[in-house]
């Protein structure tokens, strides 16, 4: 399809990662590229159903929000733990807490249901 075809296909808005085609808004990004790897395709583009501006920009910001959560989300999962050299390999146990330890109510627990299915 020829350049110019496009450009009367599509019209661009002044707006960030929205354009309009044939009256129907949709959001594109392109994907970051240390997030590529969890994608199909390096751009993002959905069709927000809508002729309405107001409601287009609405939904591009919501999306653009989601998305950026989602992507710093990946890149804190991928992150090692910052100091990580300065931990101590075995964190001490504090003998002053009244708290049950887990191992004790996860018998419980299992005393509880074994009871229960008898």
């Amino acid at each position: 399809m020829c350049a110019w075809r496009v450009d009367q296909m599509v019209d661009h808005l002044n707006v960030s990662y929205l354009y309009k085609k044939r009256g129907v808004f949709y959001f594109t990004k392109r994907v970051p590229c240390d997030v590529r790897s969890y994608y199909k395709s390096d751009r993002i583009v959905i069709c927000l159903r809508t002729k309405s501006n107001m409601s287009a920009i609405r939904a591009s910001k919501s999306l653009y929000q989601k998305l950026d959560d989602y992507w710093t989300s990946i890149r804190l999962t991928k992150m090692q733990v910052p100091a990580q050299h300065m931990l101590i390999s075995k964190p001490p146990v504090n003998s002053n807490s009244n708290a049950p330890l887990l191992g004790i109510f996860l018998g419980f627990k299992l005393i509880t249901l074994n009871l229960f299915l008898l």
